[in-house]
């Protein structure tokens, strides 16, 4: 099961996706990650089709922190643009319809 919490701000949506606390990243693994998301976000942004950056577990290690990239991908295409790691941390992209508030 994985937990999901959301913030939403006027330009951004930021996601937290986390495996059970048995098997998730340390706090310091968390806080690096989230400096490299700060540092990178923007870029990520600037890429066609990305929707939301987070925060996560990465998808081959659930001890290890990611930088989740939620990527509009209606077809289920994989995006090719998108890095596979970020200085040093994994980055986890998720395909996703558009999201819409409701």
């Amino acid at each position: 099961m994985v937990a999901l919490t959301a913030w939403v701000t006027l330009d951004v949506v930021a996601l937290i996706l986390m495996p059970p606390a048995a098997a998730r990243p340390s706090d310091d693994d968390l806080s690096a990650a989230l400096r490299v998301k700060v540092e990178n976000e923007n870029d990520l942004f600037r890429i066609s089709g990305v929707l939301g950056v987070g925060l996560g577990a990465a998808e081959d290690d659930a001890e290890a922190a990611a930088i989740v990239v939620f990527f509009e991908s209606p077809r289920g295409a994989a995006p090719k643009m998108l890095p596979t790691e970020l200085d040093g941390t994994k980055v986890r992209v998720i395909l996703t319809d558009t999201i819409v508030a409701q």
